[in-house]
């Protein structure tokens, strides 16, 4: 069992360069990969262990890598799409659900799985995948910061799908709006969003001196 935990852990390590790596530079996006990667392999390993607790009387420590090793294979397609609490919430599903395949579904079938590579790797995998779609993040702000770190302008064809169908807020005069294609434009800075009529410059795509820049918006 000691030797699992040593490589469980080299595991671990091993995939923020996996994940974190496959970003292929140090930016906002490797470090949301990263946090990702760490936050989810935490909840699944914490879900593993509380709901093997529940079920067994007791929990283990292969049962909290089992639930590690499963959020680390589930976490890897959300790990640059989703936001950290997405990727909490998708850690504590896979545990759950990996547990139960790897037990009541493994059992009740009985086919021949030592090792739990379906119940772990195939579940776990097929959950992240899944699920990469509902908590993927619908954070204008942070695809801006990501694009900058590209150096990719902040124009409406790249910015305009993030908003589409989203609630937006002015920070200035708090005005709401549900935005669609034929919305008046919203503006960002490092505080938020402003609205058309709140924002120094309404020139589409224009950049005025304080860093306002166009969001979205057709």
């Amino acid at each position: 069992m000691p030797l699992v935990m040593l490589g469980t852990g080299i595991l671990w390590f091993g995939w923020f360069g996996f994940n974190a790596g496959s970003n292929l530079e140090a930016n906002g996006g490797a470090a949301l990969a990263m946090t990702n990667s760490f936050v989810a392999t935490a909840a699944a390993a914490l879900a593993w262990m509380f709901a093997e607790w529940i079920i067994k009387g007791h929990p283990s420590l292969l049962g909290a890598l089992s639930g590690a090793v499963a959020g680390l294979v589930a976490v890897t397609p959300a790990a640059g799409y989703a936001g950290p609490m997405g990727a909490i919430v998708l850690g504590l599903v896979v545990g759950v659900v990996c547990l139960f395949f790897c037990t009541v579904v493994k059992n009740a079938l009985g086919y021949d799985d030592s090792l739990d590579v379906f119940g772990v790797h195939a579940v776990g995998g097929i959950l992240g995948a899944l699920l990469t779609g509902p908590f993927d993040k619908a954070d204008p702000q942070v695809a801006l910061r990501v694009a900058a770190d590209y150096g990719e302008p902040a124009t409406v064809e790249n910015i305009a799908d993030w908003l589409h169908d989203e609630t937006v807020e002015c920070i200035h005069c708090n005005r709401r709006w549900l935005f669609t294609d034929d919305d008046a434009p919203a503006y960002w800075n490092d505080s938020g969003r402003l609205c058309e009529e709140c924002a120094p410059c309404t020139t589409r795509g224009q950049r005025d001196p304080d860093g306002w820049k166009l969001e979205a918006g057709r």
